[in-house]
């Protein structure tokens, strides 16, 4: 379908995709405003996940997705490439969604009662849930992580200032792949300390816990990487307005708060970059940047792949993660980070390689099978655990939500495989912690006992 540019390369559109984008984006509001008015939720889980997902990355970002100015950030030579399959990116991405909502549809109909929850989400609530109801509930426990943490991002950023690449330590670790495994560990360990805290704070509501938070925060903002930094303050206001707000806000705040985190996100893009940026920076970084790029970056990837499934290799490469990809010549060549790097033309080595959006990486190993299958099992998943955050909002149990919000831990690492590292340390780290954490009540509850033993015997 023919493509035109409009208002000198700001946009470049087809007409009927664009008739078809703005209705999908009243749909969506109309959707959304329905189940304001039937909940009394104004933002709930289900609808935030979808416009962060679907319409902030998908519906809004179709316009700008391979805009002529694109070429200030990828070059002409790769925007030639990511316009030629935006429609094909475009209706994949589309389908998948479309299935997202079917999939939560089947969570509404069937509720628990099928082989997705079975299968797929109740092992990892039993076992991860069992566990990190366990280690949230000890604040040495949770202080130990922290301060393993910060060991951790002191040595990561000495090794990156000692390399002068102090303001973009993500980038130094990747040129480096005998060092990789430490700053991925770091950024494990980073996610993991964050949910602790996070629980914490609005499980027991304690000084202490929100301290540690602001100095995780501080530490984190160095760390050159967008997701590490602005994630725990999503998850901290996203906490706050489902269990303290159980989601009535006003517009104008939701407004604010989003523009804030976009602001912040291009903020910490020019920080890694070591540019400074102006209010029209900003802005050019949200539309034709890296931060919000998936649709256009699909589009590259479908364009300059050979149409070779790959037949789950790179879900083979993720499920093999706790193997450097030094030791693996199998990771080295399957990771889908280095092999989305090798496809745009970048060295793997010096490249993480291209995000290629929520339904491309399932795309390229399985085409819309496996585009159709993983919209389902996302959109169960994620009304699976809005209806349990809804749940524990009311009943003020909000380590019900925080348990049940473990289920979808494989679920929501097969869109983009990169993640499944931090799946395995967090298997293993929750092992520890937990095994940690029975030591420490079995030993209070035995001195417990030693003392009530010892006053008896003086009485």
């Amino acid at each position: 379908m023919q493509h035109y540019d409009i208002l000198y390369g700001i946009m470049r559109i087809n007409p009927l995709i664009l008739v078809l984008n703005c209705i999908l984006i009243v749909a969506f509001f109309t959707s959304w405003y329905f189940s304001y008015k039937r909940t009394g939720w104004l933002i709930d889980l289900w609808h935030f996940t979808l416009l962060m997902s679907y319409f902030m990355t998908f519906l809004l970002m179709y316009p700008f997705a391979t805009a002529e100015l694109n070429v200030l950030t990828i070059g002409p030579f790769n925007l030639a490439h990511a316009r030629e399959s935006i429609t094909t990116a475009y209706f994949i991405t589309l389908t998948g969604f479309m299935c997202f909502f079917i999939g939560g549809l089947i969570y509404r109909t069937n509720n628990t009662q099928t082989p997705i929850y079975w299968f797929l989400m109740m092992p990892f609530k039993k076992t991860l849930g069992t566990m990190y109801s366990y280690i949230v509930g000890s604040r040495i426990v949770t202080t130990l992580v922290f301060a393993l943490y910060a060991s951790l991002m002191f040595f990561v950023l000495m090794l990156a200032f000692k390399a002068g690449m102090g303001n973009n330590p993500r980038g130094f670790f990747l040129k480096n792949d005998s060092l990789r495994p430490v700053f991925n560990l770091t950024n494990s360990i980073s996610g993991i300390a964050s949910g602790l805290i996070i629980a914490r704070i609005f499980v027991y509501n304690q000084r202490y816990d929100k301290i540690l938070l602001a100095l995780f925060i501080f530490l984190t903002f160095f760390i050159g990487s967008r997701g590490g930094a602005v994630g725990p303050l999503l998850s901290l206001f996203t906490n706050w307005l489902y269990f303290k707000k159980q989601g009535r806000i006003s517009f104008f705040t939701l407004a604010f708060v989003a523009l804030g985190i976009l602001s912040l996100v291009a903020f910490l893009s020019f920080f890694r970059s070591g540019q400074g940026g102006s209010g029209a920076g900003v802005l050019n970084e949200i539309l034709y940047g890296n931060s919000f790029s998936d649709l256009r970056d699909m589009s590259w990837i479908i364009s300059v792949w050979d149409g070779n499934y790959f037949y789950g290799k790179t879900y083979l490469a993720a499920f093999m993660s706790f193997v450097p990809s030094s030791l693996s010549a199998f990771r080295m060549e399957w990771s889908i980070g280095k092999v989305t790097a090798r496809m745009a033309g970048y060295s793997p080595a010096e490249h993480p390689g291209v995000r290629p959006g929520t339904f491309g990486e399932v795309y390229l190993n399985f085409g819309i099978v496996g585009v159709i299958v993983l919209g389902i099992l996302m959109g169960y998943s994620t009304r699976y655990i809005d209806r349990k955050v809804k749940d524990a909002a009311k009943s003020k149990n909000v380590m019900s939500a925080l348990v049940s919000g473990k289920s979808g831990a494989l679920i929501g690492n097969l869109a983009i495989t990169a993640g499944f590292f931090g799946f395995y340390i967090s298997f293993i780290i929750f092992t520890v912690l937990f095994l940690l954490s029975l030591c420490m009540r079995f030993l209070k509850s035995d001195t417990g006992n030693t003392n009530q033993l010892s006053i008896q015997k003086d009485a």
